[in-house]
């Protein structure tokens, strides 16, 4: 199918206004808190007041452009020409942020792209069959491997991922060592970013902070915060102490209980039209899920009454 002109003009205006945004907020991030708010002369503006009217423009044409036209009646123009004694570059940065968020809040509901629907579901339904795929494929792995290798020596005491390649080489040599530690060192190079990475966007979203790694640390300062902490906490836990097979197992009970509620709420929103619309999933996808919240809740109930008992 071709695509409609009017989607691909308003794509690659989106891009187009990006692109010059992009460039704009590397040379604000070279400008020091004084430089910002310098003028030449008299007759000139400051980079900040620049960005204040030009802010001020965007929130005033694109605020509801659709059912109101021109000037807002709110707009106080003159104030965007006066520094206030007490400004600093970051609320002007604020302000200069969300009012690019206003542009591409107005412009991007408008993109209407159904041409790309089938290619982009084809594509999250392979990605989701082969890392289903995948995941179950490892996890099998390490069950039989743990089973052929330790548990048949009666090693079924591993309190540390130290203890566990030590473990390995008398059973399936050097080899085997060095690759367990190879694997464990490489999954926490993986797992630490993108742990830090997940906590950073729930929290940044549940708080309705700028978020995403696509901005610049000093447009999204709370949520790269956020990223930095929970990277740090993670790494210090390396150093506190705790028993990372202990930690492992809880986490992945924790994970599983609450796994169950979440998968509840996933197939009531994806069964609902009003949600999903032409989404809505079909009547296969509903027994298989539904069916899938029923075994995880009895898996959870049989542990917690095994763990009672």
């Amino acid at each position: 199918m071709v695509m409609n002109i009017g989607t691909h003009y308003l794509e690659d205006s989106i891009a187009s206004l990006r692109a010059y945004k992009k460039q704009a907020d590397k040379a604000i991030a070279q400008l020091k808190d004084d430089e910002f708010f310098i003028t030449l002369d008299e007759e000139g503006n400051s980079v900040a007041v620049i960005m204040k009217h030009m802010a001020g423009n965007m929130f005033s044409r694109w605020t509801d452009f659709l059912t109101t036209d021109g000037e807002k009646p709110n707009r106080n123009r003159d104030m965007e020409f006066v520094t206030e004694s007490d400004a600093t570059k970051d609320q002007v940065v604020d302000y200069w942020e969300r009012g690019w968020e206003c542009v591409f809040n107005a412009l991007e509901p408008l993109v209407d792209a159904p041409e790309q629907a089938p290619a982009a579901l084809e594509r999250i339904r392979l990605d989701t069959y082969a890392g289903m795929a995948v995941a179950t494929l490892v996890g099998l792995a390490i069950m039989v491997t743990t089973a052929a290798t330790l548990h048949a020596k009666g090693m079924t005491d591993i309190q540390t991922s130290a203890q566990a390649a030590e473990a390995l080489r008398p059973v399936a040599g050097s080899f085997a060592f060095g690759l367990f530690a190879l694997g464990i060192i490489g999954t926490g190079l993986l797992a630490v970013p993108v742990l830090a990475g997940s906590a950073a966007y729930a929290i940044g979203e549940a708080r309705r902070w700028r978020v995403g790694l696509a901005r610049e640390p000093a447009q999204a300062k709370s949520f790269y915060a956020t990223l930095a902490f929970a990277a740090t906490v993670g790494v210090i836990f390396n150093f506190a102490g705790v028993d990372p097979m202990r930690a492992l197992y809880w986490s992945a009970v924790v994970n599983g209980i609450v796994a169950v509620p979440v998968l509840a709420l996933m197939m009531l929103m994806a069964s609902r039209k009003s949600i999903m619309g032409e989404f809505t999933i079909g009547t296969p996808l509903r027994i298989v899920g539904w069916a899938a919240v029923a075994i995880m809740g009895l898996s959870v109930i049989a542990m917690l009454a095994f763990a009672v008992l």
